[in-house]
């Protein structure tokens, strides 16, 4: 498997780069700081998960992680670098990993999407694309009224050898189940309130998503 920390879509180049920034910028349902609970739409979800990988993949492209860099909320921004997000996504140049598949699935979630009151949101699954599945474990945060990142880990996996050999059977078509709403759950505490985990680990549990 190979690891990394953030990554964005190729050869979309300009249209799909600025629709990233435009949805990473996409309005929270509230105001301002979340200072309670409050819902998040399927769509929405969605719609981060995308734009996100898509800018990490951009930046792998063209080794400049500015627009990631930016993208992330204040303590992402203090804690990293620009130069310390190429050092991390290093091994994703060196290896070519190409995540723009992405922008053709939709993503499957490997757990339900978690929202703590303080308005973090732990979204953790994977993109059903071939030969390999490109996977994500994103936390995005409420700032001045916009998700932004505040931790991510990303990376490709092989497609598990159950989806290979017993792939599921044709049913008859059914209506579409209604989008996940993300509840609202404790994430794990951080010490002395300091900074949240910077890396988290992959899952590889069964997929439900946005199908």
């Amino acid at each position: 498997m190979t690891r990394g920390r953030l990554t964005a879509l190729g050869n979309l180049r300009t249209t799909v780069a600025l629709a990233a920034v435009a949805v990473l910028g996409l309005a929270a349902p509230a105001v301002a700081e979340v200072t309670g609970p409050q819902k998040v739409t399927g769509p929405e979800i969605s719609m981060l998960i995308r734009s996100t990988i898509v800018a990490l993949h951009q930046a792998n492209l063209t080794a400049n992680y500015s627009v990631l860099h930016d993208l992330g909320d204040s303590q992402f921004q203090a804690t990293y670098s620009q130069a310390a997000l190429g050092e991390m996504f290093r091994d994703f140049r060196s290896r070519g990993v190409n995540l723009a598949p992405a922008v053709l699935f939709d993503a499957d979630l490997d757990e339900r999407p978690k929202l703590t009151t303080d308005g973090l949101l732990r979204v953790v699954g994977h993109f059903p694309t071939t030969p390999q599945q490109i996977t994500f474990d994103i936390i995005f945060r409420i700032e001045g009224g916009l998700w932004r990142i505040d931790a991510i880990d990303a990376g490709v996996r092989a497609i598990p050898l159950a989806a290979l050999t017993n792939p599921p059977p044709l049913a008859a078509p059914q209506p579409a189940p209604p989008r996940p709403v993300a509840s609202v759950v404790p994430l794990p505490s951080r010490p002395g309130g300091g900074a949240a985990p910077r890396s988290v680990a992959a899952v590889t549990a069964a997929p439900s998503g946005f199908q």
